[in-house]
């Protein structure tokens, strides 16, 4: 009496403390008939975005497990470190079985037409730079004995002393 019990997705029995039952939300997944989800795919920066998206949504239309209406819908969502990325949203069966499948199949047919129409979906890359051309001691050969660059923003005579056991280290800051 000071549990409920529930059924995980994946079969097993769960106990929960009526205290979280009553503080935390509990999410039903299949108490509507239909449930939304959404992927989203990455695409090199070089590709045309317009051209993308309608390769996309004919893409959608092959999918036999998404619904038809609400239809799905494909928006820009950023700028990412390494592609611009879409999220792609569809509506399927809710329970759990039928939204995996319909997953792996809109991931499916995307890859298929991409490959079809030559848009990479980009991943995450790194430029490895030899350091050709580089001078040999940017800096000359000896470094300065002190370091100080000027400034605008500090006026000389606000910046540290050069003890700082002085007392007046940072001194636009007491």
């Amino acid at each position: 009496s000071r549990t409920v019990v529930m059924r995980g997705l994946d079969g097993t029995w769960i106990r929960i403390p009526n205290s979280k039952v009553l503080k935390d939300p509990i999410v039903t997944l299949t108490t509507e008939l239909f449930r939304r989800t959404s992927l989203t795919v990455g695409v090199a920066y070089d590709t045309n975005l317009a051209h993308a998206t309608a390769v996309i949504v004919a893409a959608l239309d092959r999918v036999a497990r998404i619904c038809d209406d609400p239809p799905p819908l494909v928006v820009l969502r950023e700028f990412g470190s390494s592609s611009i990325d879409l999220d792609v949203y569809f509506w399927h069966a809710s329970d759990v079985p039928a939204e995996l499948a319909a997953t792996h199949d809109v991931m499916l047919a995307i890859h298929q037409a991409f490959a079809a129409e030559g848009i990479t979906i980009a991943f995450p890359q790194m430029v490895v730079w030899p350091g050709a051309g580089a001078e040999e001691t940017p800096y000359g050969e000896a470094l300065a004995d002190e370091v100080y660059t000027e400034h605008a923003a500090v006026p000389r005579g606000r910046e540290r002393s050069t003890s700082r056991s002085s007392g007046s280290w940072l001194p636009w800051r007491h």
